[in-house]
């Protein structure tokens, strides 16, 4: 049986072969999720925007000389973090800065209709799943965003971290680990105020 090929990777053939209507349907399948990408890691949205655009148009330019056998997703996202990191060293150089700080966001907000229908256990969950990720490294969160919030495989995802397949494996392995132990040890310590609170009635 023959295996789908994903829209995306048959966007990005067609657009090297030169068709103009994929190269349009490209950006409008990876455009949200880059710039949403960008922001997890860059607090400046115009900085994230300005890679963007960067990064289509050198798309365009070079399209001749592009991987028609390249994984899309990968080769975009990985593409998007160095011209975004880029941007970010360019302009700390000119603030006297010797290096970029990179901190990689990774929350659990729900929207506030979602919010509203959770009862008030599951609120404190995601609150306590807040607090642990915040404790997680930031190449820790960037891992799990990109396997699971991006839906991107471990080799996609160590593609764009620039690191092997294994090591982005550990990383996730450990970083769920470490989140199962935290929100273990939080839950037992707010059922142990919740008794405390109970018996002092």
């Amino acid at each position: 049986m023959k295996m789908k090929v994903p829209a995306e990777n048959k966007y990005w053939k067609e657009f090297i072969a030169g068709q103009d209507d994929a190269y349009r349907a490209l950006y409008d399948c990876f455009s949200d999720r880059l710039f949403s990408f960008g922001c997890r890691f860059c607090p400046d949205e115009e900085t994230v925007r300005d890679a963007l655009h960067d990064l289509f148009l050198d798309l365009h330019t070079y399209r001749e000389k592009l991987n028609k056998e390249a994984n899309a997703r990968a080769y975009l996202y990985a593409s998007l973090r160095r011209k975004v990191l880029a941007l970010m060293r360019l302009k700390q150089k000119y603030q006297l800065m010797d290096d970029v700080s990179v901190e990689f966001h990774l929350s659990v907000n729900q929207h506030a209709e979602a919010a509203l229908r959770l009862d008030e256990t599951e609120r404190e969950r995601l609150a306590l799943l807040a607090e642990g990720l915040r404790e997680l490294t930031d190449r820790q969160r960037e891992a799990l965003y990109l396997r699971f919030r991006s839906g991107l495989s471990y080799d996609e995802a160590a593609c764009i971290m620039e690191i092997t397949a294994t090591s982005c494996r550990i990383m996730v392995h450990r970083a769920v680990k470490t989140l199962r132990a935290n929100l273990k040890r939080r839950l037992s310590a707010l059922s142990l105020l919740f008794i405390l609170c109970s018996a002092s009635r």
